[in-house]
């Protein structure tokens, strides 16, 4: 997921600028004023803007998808900027789609605010009077005085910790994507930085990188009896505990996963994680033609997918 941050200091805006060149991301746009400096990356491997100045004074950073009248990229956060300061913040919820989350600058203002759903969690720290905003956990409590990730504990159920765990050999040595993605530990301090995972996770360059390798050793994983029997009656349930460097545990549950059969996708979510994972493969109108084939199956044959998938 491509990601942003923004903060009122001079000093958490350099650390944070540091920590996104460590970790490869790529800048789309920057803002600095007098108590706003912030930047937006571009996802690992798409160009889609994710950062536009609307009128003076006005600028917009997007993470996640956001699509607009079918268009995504500058296009649509320009016109999603006016819906906002025309209508107000349901007006543009209701007129886009996807999973967002954005922060508009406008005449001095500081707006932010993710999809009706929100999908995209915004982190907020603050400390001696210096807040930081982002999208990316890793880079808010990195870029903060005594934020910094310390550790992560994750609560699972019996087969996750047996099979990608630890329960059948270590896995905290990851070098390739084969050991990355039978490795939890690696999974969390993945996604953790990078706030997605995704086909530029499970890349070489990114799995040796020095700072998922740092904090994936940080991860430890544990089985729960309770868990357990929640997986067994049909949830995917576990629960994570994050603490930072002044001793501040995060703590987040969940009982499945978006897709799950107790959490369906929609066909907007399904066609939005379509296009994440193959805007490499193909163009924008083939794949528009492969979700209309797929979500209209019954009037094609299986010829005709096949054909649109080579």
């Amino acid at each position: 997921m491509s990601r942003w941050y923004l903060t009122n200091s001079a000093a958490a805006d350099a650390r944070a600028c540091d920590a996104a060149a460590r970790a490869g991301l790529r800048r789309c746009g920057r803002v600095a004023e007098d108590d706003a400096h912030g930047e937006a990356y571009f996802k690992r491997s798409v160009d889609t803007p994710t950062f536009a100045v609307a009128a003076d004074d006005c600028w917009i950073f997007c993470a996640g998808v956001l699509m607009l009248g079918g268009l995504m990229g500058t296009g649509a956060l320009v016109d999603f900027v006016g819906m906002f300061l025309e209508y107000g913040i349901a007006a543009a919820r209701a007129a886009a789609q996807g999973h967002y989350a954005v922060v508009i600058g406008h005449e001095g203002r500081i707006t932010a605010f993710t999809d009706e759903l929100g999908a995209c969690t915004l982190y907020y720290g603050e400390s001696n009077g210096q807040w930081m905003l982002s999208t990316s956990l890793s880079l808010c409590a990195g870029s903060m005085p005594g934020r910094a990730v310390e550790s992560i504990h994750l609560d699972t159920f019996a087969g996750a910790k047996l099979i990608i765990g630890g329960g059948e050999g270590s896995r905290y040595e990851v070098e390739t994507k084969a050991q990355a993605d039978h490795s939890l530990p690696y999974m969390l301090a993945a996604a953790l930085i990078d706030r997605e995972m995704g086909n530029a996770q499970y890349e070489p360059e990114r799995i040796q990188r020095e700072d998922v390798q740092r904090l994936l050793r940080t991860v430890e994983v544990e089985s729960d009896a309770e868990l357990t029997r929640r997986f067994d009656a049909g949830e995917m349930p576990a629960a994570l505990d994050v603490e930072v460097a002044d001793g501040t545990v995060h703590h987040v549950e969940k009982d499945a996963f978006a897709g799950h059969p107790t959490r369906p996708m929609s066909w907007g979510q399904i066609a939005e994680k379509f296009t994440a994972m193959t805007e490499e493969r193909y163009d924008a109108d083939r794949r528009q033609e492969i979700v209309r084939t797929v979500r209209n199956l019954e009037g094609y044959d299986v010829a005709d997918l096949v054909a649109l998938l080579e």
